[in-house]
C-alpha cells in the first residue's frame, strides 16, 4: 500500500489492516500514534508524517483542527520545557555562587 491518510476513517473505526505493507502513514508522527483497532498484527510501515516542527504540522494533510490542536499543543509543551530548563539553569547559578 502507498499511503494511508488517516482522518474520518480513523474515527469510524470501520477499516482494519492486517499484515499490510505501507509506504507511508499520514496524520500520526510515530508507530504509537497509530489507532490499534486499525493497524493490527504484522503492519509494516515505512514512513509517517514529520510534525517535529509548526511548519511540518501546518503543511501536513490534517485538517485545520488538528493542525490549530497540534500547533497548540507543541508550543505549550515547548513554553513548558523552556521554563523547567531556565529553573534548572538558576538552581544551578545559586549553587555556584
Amino acid at each position: 500500500m502507498g499511503e494511508v491518510i488517516l482522518g474520518g476513517v480513523a474515527e469510524n473505526r470501520s477499516l482494519v489492516l492486517r499484515g499490510c505493507l505501507i509506504g507511508k502513514v499520514c496524520g500520526v508522527a510515530t508507530k504509537e500514534g497509530l489507532p490499534e483497532d486499525i493497524f493490527q498484527e504484522g503492519c509494516e510501515i515505512d514512513q509517517f508524517d514529520n510534525m517535529a516542527t509548526n511548519n511540518a504540522v501546518v503543511k501536513s494533510d490534517l485538517g485545520a483542527e488538528m493542525k490549530a490542536l497540534i500547533t497548540i499543543l507543541r508550543k505549550l509543551y515547548m513554553q513548558s520545557e523552556l521554563a523547567e530548563s531556565s529553573k534548572r539553569s538558576s538552581e544551578v547559578c545559586h549553587r555556584v555562587r
